[in-house]
């Protein structure tokens, strides 16, 4: 008595670890008020950030009450993040829905309904406004906006609370966000905890003096104890895999992991126990990052056979699930699996403790750049990173430190609130030997 939406195989999608059935969503959506036609895709609005977008065609639609409608059929993750109302689809000279038109219209479009003219006149929100077009690659953010309407999710909401603490001195914790996503309301929120530009607490933007004996984050200390506790484990491998069709050229590609490892410390770190059993972080100067290259079929083997893609599936969870050492194994392992002669799957993986997946956008991005320069033959000119993770750590235990002194002096201030205070001179000589 259970039917099951199957739908089409070629449009099911995978996001943040759910498959997704494309057709079901748009089959929601066309049942909502005022919507003749829909189409829902997996786009990659930002570089790194996959979400799913939906394209309506109708008369009165308003994305606030097609969204409260689909909260009561779909779950959270075939949500779609951001949605768009077209007078009608853009299509091809053969009559299909054109989706390279879709795809070139613009992120100011991607919003939630009619746009007006309520930009932030708050200095906080101004502020706001700002890491908000940062962190959404958008031109433009007005007061009544809604973050995740506008395309956000959980991992660009982490982003926008990291940069909102640094700039304007407030534990806010990404909760906050979540309860509050109005930009106007945010900002009432912070301000109400306190939210001000806090130079003396921001991240100070250049290298720190660094110590013989190098800490790990608090992250990096929960990570190593698990791996102390458990062993090694594939949980905390973090994997990123891409399909290469056409020509390779495999030492271009290399030139360009290098040249990414080499500008990231995280990329060249260990972890190492000090004489009691600490946990330090060593920073190699150079590390050379070689490509494993394998082959999925014989040379003389056909690859377009129906089990293709489950037998490569297969292989990259197998290369995904060989363990790490900390203190031992570079925690960045690349892969090329070679399908064909011009067809091939690139893996990368890195243990959670020198990465996660806001670094993940970053490395890809990198890498890219430098593979295009490369291929020109072009050496890529990049600015030298002005701080690299270690300084954010010696930052973070420096304001430790600093959250304890003064958690101290409170304590000492209301237990000591009644004692009369003992005042001694200090101008004079202390003697050489106490009476």
């Amino acid at each position: 008595g259970t039917l099951e939406f199957m739908g089409r195989v070629d449009h099911q999608v995978k996001l943040r670890g759910f498959r997704i059935e494309l057709d079901e969503i748009q089959c929601a959506l066309n049942d909502c008020h005022g919507v003749r036609e829909s189409l829902a895709v997996l786009q990659e609005l930002s570089p790194g950030h996959p979400r799913l977008v939906a394209y309506l065609v109708g008369e009165g639609v308003r994305t606030e009450a097609v969204r409260d409608q689909l909260k009561q059929r779909l779950p959270e993750h075939m949500l779609p993040s951001a949605m768009t109302v077209l007078a009608a689809f853009p299509l091809t000279p053969n009559g299909k829905i054109d989706r390279a038109a879709l795809l070139a219209l613009s992120a100011r479009d991607r919003s939630s309904g009619q746009r007006g003219d309520d930009l932030p006149d708050d200095p906080l929100e101004r502020l706001l406004a700002r890491v908000w077009c940062e962190v959404l690659n958008l031109d433009r953010i007005e007061s009544q906006d809604h973050f995740f309407e506008l395309g956000g999710d959980s991992l660009l909401a982490s982003q926008m609370m990291a940069r909102a603490r640094r700039l304007l001195g407030v534990k806010a914790s990404v909760n906050v966000l979540f309860e509050a996503p109005v930009l106007s309301k945010l900002a009432k929120r912070l301000q109400s905890e306190g939210a001000r530009v806090d130079h003396a607490r921001a991240m100070p933007w250049w290298r720190a003096e660094r110590p013989a004996r190098l800490p790990l984050s608090g992250a990096q200390k929960g990570l190593w104890f698990l791996d102390r506790l458990q062993g090694a484990s594939e949980a905390y491998h973090i994997s990123h895999a891409l399909r290469l069709r056409g020509r390779l050229h495999v030492e271009a590609l290399q030139a360009a992991l290098q040249a990414v490892v080499d500008r990231h410390e995280s990329l060249r770190t260990g972890f190492i126990e000090d004489e009691d059993g600490q946990p330090l972080q060593r920073i190699s100067s150079t590390v050379s990052v070689a490509i494993r290259t394998q082959a999925l079929y014989d040379e003389g083997a056909q690859g377009g056979d129906a089990s293709l893609q489950a037998r490569l599936s297969e292989c990259l969870q197998d290369l995904v699930a060989q363990p790490m050492r900390l203190d031992g194994d570079s925690l960045l392992r690349v892969h090329l699996v070679r399908i064909a002669e011009d067809d091939h799957a690139l893996l990368i993986v890195m243990h959670h403790i020198v990465s996660d997946g806001w670094s993940v956008a970053v490395l890809m991005r990198e890498l890219e750049r430098f593979y295009a320069a490369g291929l020109r033959g072009e050496t890529l000119v990049v600015e030298r990173l002005p701080v690299q993770f270690a300084d954010y750590v010696l930052w973070q235990q420096e304001q430790e430190h600093r959250d304890a002194a003064a958690a101290d002096l409170s304590y000492w201030r209301v237990r000591l609130g009644g004692v009369e205070e003992l005042r001694l001179p200090v101008d004079r000589e202390r003697p050489s030997r106490p009476h």
